[in-house]
């Protein structure tokens, strides 16, 4: 394919593209004109040649150097050169080419995405067994917007991805942190200057924070019902109340488990904030810790140990919290719970994969550790130090008020206010004496 315009750099032409057997018409109408052929021959290879053009203009302009060819979409000369000067206008003012824009797919914005992550070193990409960095929040836009266009990604499709993830389950919660990732990855791209709109991305009413903890007893029913492996892991978040991202990274280097004051040393490469801490051991944990095995360099090893630090382990965790009462596993067609993978509602069995599980989470250990750590009367300052909280509105969330804390202020009321009659009660006989008297004097001084 080819085309009849003239190009000058920093210009734009009108084109018509021509197909093969076309571009060969146009040389024959060249050599019938040079040897002087009638108006009639030259008309009838004109008739011809226009059955090989395209129906559309076409726009031709450069940009950076580029030439950039767009189909205006209409036969009107006079609509595709407003079309042009509209183009050139843009690009005068910086604007990426149209033509470029709707070239730009979905991935391109995932893409940039992580590169933003990557480059700021952010510390929320996980990485797959096959060494692959990636955010559990992009996972579901990769299933649904894959392929798309990203002047596609309208608001009617946004609200589409919306309620498919509802029709799964997905909680307003986790619909919310795929939707801020989408906005993350729009706006990437209009600082780029490659996008210039869109589009309209609600957030979702989401629920109450999160109130999941655990007592000391229920925590070593915990531990008692869970395989010797992970032991050690759910001790150390309980009582220091560090996030499973850096437990799981901890090295033996990084504890001290034989000095006067037992700790575990974080730097700002390990925790979340970036911000080194150092969270202090008390004897139980220690405990704990001494009685593992030092097969490599990570503290925490799979259910086969090794080398290789300590993997995903949900499952174990369900098993564990199941046969401890603090969760359940429920069918996910009428929310009944299971047993033995068998609804009793539904009368069928529920494969593991099929199952939904309701109940303690391991971040609740973290929780319970910042509650109790309040609970004892440590000041917040320090109870963020050692919990690593950098804000004090999330630390605000994991401060939960229970059922118990308010019943026990309800008490604590109730004594106040009856410590306060019997100081009454102690205090009026001695005020009244005070007003007898003053009385007995005032009639004295009257009938004198």
């Amino acid at each position: 394919m080819t085309d009849n315009g003239k190009h000058i750099r920093g210009a734009g032409s009108l084109i018509r593209i021509y197909t093969k057997r076309g571009c060969e018409l146009r040389q024959e109408i060249k050599q019938a004109q040079a040897a002087g052929a009638s108006q009639t021959e030259l008309n009838a290879l004109s008739t011809e040649l226009e059955k090989h053009q395209s129906k559309f203009w076409y726009l031709s302009y450069y940009h950076n150097g580029r030439q950039i060819r767009e189909s205006s979409k209409t036969d009107s000369r006079m609509v595709a050169a407003k079309m042009l000067t509209k183009r050139l206008g843009e690009i005068a003012t910086g604007k990426q080419p149209a033509a470029d824009v709707a070239k730009i797919r979905y991935e391109h914005l995932r893409d940039r995405l992580y590169l933003d992550y990557r480059n700021k070193k952010r510390k929320s990409m996980w990485t797959d067994r096959k060494g692959n960095t990636y955010l559990p929040n992009v996972k579901p836009l990769d299933a649904f917007f894959a392929g798309y266009r990203a002047n596609a990604i309208t608001t009617d499709a946004v609200h589409k991805f919306v309620s498919h993830l509802q029709d799964k389950g997905k909680a307003n919660g986790t619909i919310n942190r795929s939707l801020t990732a989408l906005k993350r990855m729009f706006k990437l791209q209009m600082k780029d200057g490659k996008l210039y709109t869109m589009p309209n991305i609600e957030m979702l009413k989401e629920a109450d924070a999160r109130d999941g903890f655990v007592t000391i007893d229920e925590f070593h029913t915990l531990r008692d019902a869970l395989p010797n492996y992970l032991k050690g892991i759910v001790t150390v978040g309980y009582f220091t109340g560090m996030r499973l991202g850096e437990i799981r990274k901890l090295r033996w280097d990084m504890l001290d488990l034989d000095g006067k004051r037992p700790h575990i040393r974080l730097s700002g490469a390990k925790t979340k904030n970036g911000k080194p801490r150092t969270a202090p051991l008390n004897t139980e944990t220690v405990l704990v810790l001494s009685l593992l095995k030092r097969t490599g360099a990570y503290v925490f090893c799979g259910e086969a140990g090794g080398k290789t630090r300590l993997g995903d382990f949900r499952k174990a965790w369900r098993s564990a919290c199941v046969r401890a009462g603090l969760g359940r596993m429920i069918c996910p067609s009428c929310k009944t719970t299971l047993t033995d993978h068998k609804c009793s509602q539904c009368d069928e069995v529920r494969t593991y994969d099929e199952q939904e599980y309701e109940g303690l989470i391991f971040h609740d250990l973290r929780r319970s550790a910042v509650r109790d750590l309040v609970r004892a009367g440590v000041p917040e300052k320090t109870a963020m130090g050692i919990s690593g909280h950098k804000t004090r509105s999330v630390f605000d969330r994991y401060n939960i008020v229970s059922d118990d804390d308010l019943v026990d202020a309800i008490e604590r009321r109730d004594a106040y206010h009856a410590a306060q009659r019997a100081e009454h009660a102690i205090q009026r006989p001695a005020q009244q004496r005070d007003v007898d008297g003053a009385a007995s004097r005032t009639s004295k001084e009257q009938v004198n």
